[in-house]
């Protein structure tokens, strides 16, 4: 994914680390920087990925891991998740039922069926993007994984904030992803550390309505399958 993807934006902050005494450049210095988003009417935006991209990134802040998708009532849960390239990705089936997960666009492919109680992994994603899935069996399901090439990078919370602890001093700049942005091109907000604390990105519009996840002639798949 290049860094001129999806994101809003406006600017502020505040310096919340010390200038270490050892330290005789500004490269020594590090801020915390919080990041709100709010929607067009001011409402706040809960639940959409922010991520940052910067100059001389470490490439990991922890070991790479393995990050959970479960299939739960009929429905990919979460909807959405994100992880960094180099983590692995579970798909575990909570339902009694079978199905068959697919992904056809975006960094990585793969189709599998997965019966009621198992789980398959898929190996290490290596490229970053956005990997939309599906199910061919109840093809109302619906979901969505980003892949950042960023160790800086989560939600939203219920007050449209996200939290970056600890950046190193430089250029930063700050992009937003969901699968309903509606914004008309692509956005992106720059700032620096010690320089800003506290930023706001604002969408041009409200995020779309999330997809039904409920067929209306439900029905569970043959074990044949």
């Amino acid at each position: 994914m290049s860094n001129k993807t999806a994101i809003k934006g406006a600017p502020g902050m505040r310096l919340l680390a010390p200038i270490l005494l050892s330290c005789l450049a500004l490269s020594c210095l590090a801020g915390d920087v919080s990041i709100r988003v709010k929607g067009p009417t001011g409402d706040v935006v809960s639940g959409v990925v922010v991520y940052l991209h910067g100059d001389d990134l470490p490439e990991r802040l922890a070991a790479p891991r393995a990050i959970t998708i479960h299939q739960q009532g009929k429905r990919f849960a979460p909807y959405l998740s994100v992880t960094q390239s180099g983590d692995e990705v579970v798909f575990t089936n909570r339902d009694d039922i079978t199905h068959h997960i697919y992904s056809v666009a975006g960094p990585k492919r793969f189709s599998f069926k997965l019966r009621a109680g198992e789980e398959r992994k898929v190996r290490p994603l290596s490229q970053a993007g956005v990997i939309p899935m599906g199910c061919n069996i109840h093809d109302w399901m619906s979901g969505y994984l980003l892949v950042v090439d960023t160790p800086y990078f989560g939600f939203t919370d219920s007050d449209g904030r996200v939290e970056f602890n600890d950046l190193a001093a430089g250029q930063y700049r700050a992009l937003v992803w969901h699968p309903q942005l509606q914004e008309a091109s692509d956005l992106a907000l720059d700032f620096r550390v010690p320089e800003t604390a506290a930023l706001e990105l604002h969408l041009s519009r409200p995020l779309a309505q999330l997809p039904v996840q409920k067929s209306v002639n439900d029905f569970d798949f043959l074990e044949e399958y």
